[in-house]
Order: C-alpha cells, then structure tokens, then sequence
C-alpha cells in the first residue's frame, strides 16, 4: 500500500516538476526586472534556492535586458552575493551617465510620432534603421579598444545611441527595438554564440527578418558615412548564407525560439 503511494506521488511530483521550474524561472525574471526597474544596488534572490553557480542566471539577466530596451541603463554587467554553495543575490551594474529619463524620452517620442505617421512597416523598419544609423557615429573607444574595461560602457545602451549619438551594435539593436516596439513592429534583439555582436529579427508579416544595422553603417569609427542595406530584412531561411549568422542565441522569456527557428 505505502510503496503503491510513493510511486504515486513520485509520478505526481516528476509531472508537476517543470511547472515548479518553471514558475521558478519566472520569478527570478521578475525580481531582476523589479530591481532594474528600481536601479536598485542590490537584488535579493534568496528565496529561490538558487546555487551560487546557477548556470541559468547569466541568461535570466540577458533575457530581462533584451526584453525590456526602455530599461536603457540596464546592462547584463554583475556580482553575486553568496553563502556557502547557495546565491543570496545579486550587485548589479549599470550604464553610466545615462540619467535624463526626460532627454532620452523625448527623443524617443519624437522618433515614434513620425515612424506611426508611415502604414508599411517596410517603411516604418526603414526610417528606424536610417535615423539611427545617420544620428549616430560608432564609438571610437570600443572599435580601438581603448575603453574602460571595468565599467559598462554607455555607448552599449539606448542612450549611447539616441543621446550621445555614439555607439555600437548592442545600442543600435535595442535602440531599434525600443522604438520599433512603440510603433507595432514586433522585434527582438539575438546575440551569435560568443556573444561578440548583436542584432535584430523583425516580424513583418508572417515571416521573420533579420536586420543588422550595426553592419549596414559604411564609415570608420568616430564619422559619419552613408548607408548600405546588405544586412537589411534578410529572410530568416537564408540569413545562414551569411557567415556572420550561421549560428544565433535568444535571450528572452519568451518562446521565441520554436517559433523564428533560431
């Protein structure tokens, strides 16, 4: 009788089990983007019995950053708070110099209220990526290597790009899916494996494309120059043509993956 009912529950539990993870993953999501939210200097993640190597958190904490672009001084940069083999929580590091939420608003009202005037979303994706790419030079910095390695650099962020106007390809990809959010364009933001260049997928229709724009700006670093459009809306069934797109990861909460094929 005892034996029949621990089989019982065992199966109960190994059937209920994803959903906990699950729920678990989720709540994680959701602490990290309370705090981003909040700027908060310190995430308490204690209650979720993660280890203090926890594999998924690196990827949790992309996921909320790529999620959410109107967190413009959000970055994937961190220390963890442990006690013994558990995670107490977590540091979180931010954009620097990046503080008139009103500056950077207005900016990007300004870009949404023309972008909502044009009915193609050809159009509406075009005019994002030629604003960005003509309002903005690439950081000189970055491209020499000779940023500072030990902070977050701000020409990463939004901000960088629609602010300073100085910037790279992780600004330029969720400069554009902030705005292209707010004008009904679905996008997300993918990384390649290593992690050392980003992009955009934009939905248009019933297809995905992908749109590089960081790759579409022709001018040395720190100059303006003009615009190709070799990386812009390549179909999703042969963007691995390209070598630079053989391969992508997705860093969302989202199931965005069984649907665009990554």
């Amino acid at each position: 009788m005892y034996k029949k009912y621990i089989i019982v529950l065992t199966l109960f539990i190994s059937l209920l089990f994803p959903y906990i993870k699950s729920n678990a993953a989720e709540d994680v999501y959701t602490a990290i983007l309370e705090g981003f939210q909040e700027k908060d200097s310190y995430i308490d993640l204690s209650e979720f019995g993660l280890s203090k190597n926890d594999a998924d958190l690196d990827r949790t904490i992309k996921a909320v950053m790529f999620d959410n672009p109107e967190l413009y001084w959000a970055c994937d940069w961190y220390s963890r708070s442990v006690s013994g083999n558990m995670l107490k929580g977590i540091y979180p590091m931010y954009y620097e110099k990046c503080e008139d939420d009103a500056a950077f608003n207005a900016v990007v009202d300004s870009i949404v209220n023309y972008v909502n005037t044009l009915d193609d979303p050809i159009k509406k994706v075009k005019y994002i990526h030629d604003y960005l790419l003509l309002s903005t030079v690439y950081d000189v910095d970055i491209s020499k290597g000779t940023a500072r390695t030990d902070i977050p650099n701000i020409a990463r962020s939004p901000y960088g790009a629609l602010i300073n106007h100085s910037t790279v390809c992780m600004g330029y990809s969720r400069a554009f899916q902030l705005i292209a959010s707010r004008t009904g364009i679905n996008s997300i933001t993918v990384t390649n494996p290593d992690g050392t260049h980003v992009w955009n997928m934009v939905e248009i229709g019933d297809r995905w494309f992908h749109l590089d724009i960081n790759n579409d700006r022709v001018a040395k670093a720190g100059t303006t120059g003009y615009i190709i459009y070799d990386y812009f809306l390549i179909p999703n069934e042969v963007v691995r043509e390209f070598d630079v797109y053989k391969e992508w990861v997705i860093f969302s909460k989202y199931e965005w993956k069984n649907l665009i094929g990554g």
